[in-house]
C-alpha cells in the first residue's frame, strides 16, 4: 500500500531569491542547460520580445490506451472516461508542416493515450520524418511488433514505460502481461547494431508498492542491454481524491532517494539515472516552486488528439488552457492569435490557481528557471544571456 501525505499549497507564495533551489546538478535531462546552450536564441527572443515560438511539441496523437497504470497523470482524459479519438494524420501533416518553417525542431510522441494505439502511428512518424523534425517516443511498450522497425529507424530515443519486473505485481498494476514489453524492448535494442540511435532506456515510477525490487530492476535493465534506467517519484494528481491523489510522504522519500543515489553510483553497462531533483522538491515547501505562473508554454507545448494545441499534457480538454484548434487554423494563426493571448494572461497574470496543477511538472524546471533571472540574484545570468545573443553575428566574435 501506497503511504501518502498531505501538504498544503499556498497560492502564488513569495520565495525569496536567496533560498530559491534550481537543482541544475540534479536534473537528469538537463531541461535548462540545454536551453541555454542550444536555444539561447529563442531565450533571447523571449527575455527581449516577451515571446516565442516553441522549439519542441509534445503529441498526443490518441487518448486510447491499452493499459491502466493507476496513477497515470492523464486517467482524466483517457478513452475510458470520454470517446475515443485519434489525431487526422493529414492535418497532422500540416501542422508539422507549418511547425517546422517557423524553427520547430523536435517531437515526442506520447500521451494522453498510448501513442502506438493510433491505427495510422506509422504514417505519424513517417510524415514527421518529411519535415526534417527529430522524433522521440515515450511509449508503455505493448506495442505491435510491426512497429519495430518504423520506431528504431525513426526515433532518436524511445523511453519504455516499465515500472515492475515481477510478472505479477506488472499485470496487477498495470493490466497487462510483462512478456510482450519485454520482447519489444529487446527487438528495440537488438535494432541499433553499430548506431548511436535509437537510445533506449527505461522508465520506472517509483512507489512503495515496486521499491523492493528496485535492485532487480537494475540488473534487468543491464540484461536487456537498454542505454539506461531512470527511477522517477510518483506524482499525485489534484483532481483525484484517492491515493494517487496526493504525494509520497517524506519519510518514504528520504529512504528511497539514498537507496536510489547509491545503485547510480556504481558502475554499470547501463546508465542508473535518479529524478533527484523530483525527489527533492516533493520535500521543499510548495514543492519548490518558487513561481506563481506558468510561462513555460513558451517554449514547449501539447497537441492533443482531438486537434487542441494546449499548454500542457496535464490540462487536457480545459478550455482555459487551449490556445487554438489544428482543425480549425494552422499553427501560426494560432500562436499569433487572439485565443492563446487569452491564455497566456490567465497562465501568467494571476488566474491560474498552481494548486491545480501536477506538481514537478515538465515546465517546473523552466518555470523556477525564468523566475530566477528575474530575480536580483540573476540579473547577473541575464545579462550574460542577453549579450551572448547579441554577440554572435558580431565580426569580432573570435577576440576574446
Amino acid at each position: 500500500m501506497i503511504t501518502i501525505a498531505k501538504k498544503k499549497y499556498t497560492k502564488g507564495i513569495s520565495i525569496s531569491p536567496k533560498i530559491q533551489k534550481l537543482h541544475l546538478e540534479l536534473q537528469p535531462f538537463k531541461s535548462v542547460s540545454k536551453l541555454l546552450h542550444f536555444h539561447s536564441d529563442h531565450l533571447y527572443q523571449y527575455l527581449t520580445n516577451g515571446d516565442t515560438f516553441p522549439i519542441h511539441i509534445e503529441i498526443n496523437l490518441t487518448n486510447v490506451c491499452n493499459q491502466r497504470c493507476p496513477w497515470c497523470i492523464n486517467e482524466n482524459v483517457k478513452a475510458n472516461g470520454r470517446k475515443p479519438e485519434y489525431l487526422n494524420i493529414k492535418r497532422l501533416s500540416m501542422f508539422l508542416a507549418n511547425f517546422q518553417s517557423l524553427g520547430g525542431k523536435t517531437i515526442t510522441w506520447s500521451g494522453g493515450g498510448e501513442p502506438t494505439c493510433h491505427p495510422e502511428f506509422t504514417e505519424a512518424v513517417e510524415e514527421c520524418a518529411k519535415f526534417g523534425l527529430e522524433q522521440a517516443l515515450i511509449t508503455n511498450g505493448a506495442f505491435d511488433e510491426n512497429l519495430v522497425p518504423v520506431i528504431s529507424n525513426h526515433m532518436r530515443w524511445i523511453r519504455v514505460s516499465l515500472d515492475a519486473i515481477n510478472p505479477e505485481e506488472y499485470k496487477r498494476n498495470k493490466g497487462t502481461e510483462i512478456d510482450v514489453v519485454i520482447d519489444r524492448i529487446i527487438k528495440l535494442v537488438s535494432t541499433r547494431n553499430s548506431r548511436v540511435t535509437p537510445i533506449v532506456g527505461i522508465n520506472v515510477n517509483m512507489g512503495e508498492w515496486n521499491f523492493f525490487d528496485i535492485k532487480n530492476i537494475v540488473l534487468k535493465s543491464e540484461e536487456l542491454g537498454v542505454n539506461y534506467v531512470q527511477f522517477r517519484p510518483i506524482l499525485g494528481r489534484p483532481y483525484v481524491d484517492a491515493i494517487y491523489g496526493e504525494q509520497l510522504t517524506p519519510n518514504f522519500i528520504k529512504t528511497v532517494l539514498p537507496e536510489l543515489q547509491l545503485l547510480s553510483q556504481k558502475e554499470k553497462s547501463c546508465k542508473v539515472i535518479v529524478s533527484k531533483d523530483k525527489f527533492k522538491d516533493l520535500l521543499e515547501p510548495n514543492y519548490g516552486r518558487n513561481y506563481g505562473s506558468c510561462r513555460y508554454h513558451r517554449f514547449f507545448c501539447v497537441l492533443n488528439a482531438n486537434g487542441d494545441l494546449s499548454v500542457c499534457m496535464f490540462h487536457l480538454y480545459d478550455k482555459r488552457f487551449v490556445f487554438g484548434n489544428i482543425y480549425n487554423e494552422t499553427f501560426e494563426a494560432i500562436w499569433k492569435g487572439e485565443q492563446r493571448k487569452r491564455v497566456v494572461k490567465f497562465c501568467e497574470d494571476g488566474g491560474l490557481n498552481l494548486a491545480t496543477c501536477q506538481v514537478c511538472c515538465k515546465g517546473h524546471e523552466i518555470n523556477k528557471f525564468l523566475t530566477y533571472l528575474d530575480s536580483e540574484d540573476g540579473k547577473l545570468l541575464k545579462e550574460v544571456v542577453l549579450q551572448a545573443e547579441e554577440i554572435k553575428n558580431n565580426s569580432h566574435s573570435n577576440f576574446l
